[in-house]
């Protein structure tokens, strides 16, 4: 049995509107995720912050930094050390994490 995302995101007791509006949150996070791993991918080894991906994308910095935590989870994204830095120390861009493809 498949369930839609208005049962994992609203009450069975929630009114019809809010159920709706659980599924458009799933259709708003893919297409979310695909936009930002699109950026990332489009950086390549020069890696990207989570402001630039908002710039390339049109997304605001908020809706960029949700995602990306959950997409590092999924092996999606990640973020490198500096090379030859002890301790090691992961890669920053004005005082931003930098994201690359996984």
């Amino acid at each position: 049995m498949t369930c839609t995302a208005a049962e994992y995101l609203a009450r069975r007791t929630d009114p019809a509107t809010s159920r709706a509006a659980a599924d458009r949150a799933l259709d708003f996070k893919a297409g979310h995720e695909a936009a930002i791993y699109a950026a990332i991918c489009e950086r390549g080894a020069t890696g990207v912050t989570m402001h630039e991906i908002a710039r390339i994308t049109g997304l605001e910095s908020v809706q960029v930094g949700r995602r990306l935590g959950a997409m590092g989870e999924r092996y999606l994204i990640t973020r490198k050390y500096l090379p030859g830095v002890c301790p090691q120390k992961l890669w920053q861009r004005n005082g931003c994490a930098v994201w690359f493809k996984a």
